[in-house]
């Protein structure tokens, strides 16, 4: 009896398991770990100290995503730069608690010499924006334009039981260095070499908000070839994030 009621129980631990793996996706970082550097003078500048700290700085993060469902999905998780993927957010954690990246700069730093220029190479930027966004708009863009330009270049559909493995950039501890040309103010953790790190990504998209910016022909399309957009909270496993200051 003992036996029967033991083999019972397995058969049900592994009916369990199974029945939850169908009902799963899963994010998963494929790296061991990440580097940083460290530089006082990076730091002050709000930029790397050199192209060759800026390399050593630069990670190649892959992660995968899996689809245990009966379902088709569609995620938006395409880009070269990970903080760029518009469904993606970034942890980082001191230990067991979680930080977030802050700005260092808020505001240009403007003097008599170099207003003009900022002012002409601000409004450069904000003319190829308009243009980006007119084209767009020509494609059935509503108000939202960078949910529709990531709709239309970071879609990716899973099948059932299939994996994706997707390959981005991201360089640390700036995020986003400082950049004069166009205007781009950084986005930094500011690390201490002397504590514990450790990095996650986050996935979620506001369904019911996509739809309403997609178009008649986008939704049809959906529709049509029985796609669904995963509309879950997804969060993967956390990985170390070393120093690596030779410089």
């Amino acid at each position: 009896m003992l036996r029967i009621l033991t083999l019972f129980f397995i058969s049900f631990l592994f009916y369990s398991c199974d029945k939850k793996k169908e009902d799963e996706v899963v994010l998963e970082l494929q790296n061991t770990n990440l580097n940083y550097t460290f530089n006082l003078d990076s730091i002050y500048s709000r930029r790397f100290f050199s192209e060759q700290q800026q390399d050593s700085s630069c990670n190649v993060v892959v992660f995968r995503i899996k689809n245990f469902t009966d379902k088709k999905l569609l995620f938006l998780s395409r880009d070269i730069d990970l903080n760029q993927i518009y469904g993606l957010k970034l942890n980082f954690y001191e230990g067991d608690s979680l930080i977030k990246t802050g700005n260092i700069l808020t505001d240009p730093v403007l003097n008599d010499s170099i207003r003009d220029y900022y002012f002409h190479a601000l409004e450069h930027k904000f003319n190829l924006e308009k243009l980006k966004n007119k084209k767009l708009k020509k494609i059935g863009a509503k108000s939202n334009f960078d949910l529709m330009n990531s709709y239309v270049s970071q879609s990716v559909v899973l099948f059932p039981n299939e994996e994706r493995e997707f390959v981005s950039l991201l360089s640390l501890p700036f995020v986003r260095e400082l950049d004069t040309k166009i205007i781009e103010w950084p986005t930094v953790i500011n690390f201490n070499k002397n504590k514990q790190y450790f990095f996650s990504i986050e996935y979620q998209i506001d369904e019911k908000l996509l739809i309403k910016e997609l178009t008649k022909n986008q939704i049809e399309d959906l529709k049509r070839n029985n796609i669904e957009i995963f509309s879950g909270k997804l969060e993967s496993n956390k990985i170390p994030v070393i120093n690596y200051n030779k410089y």
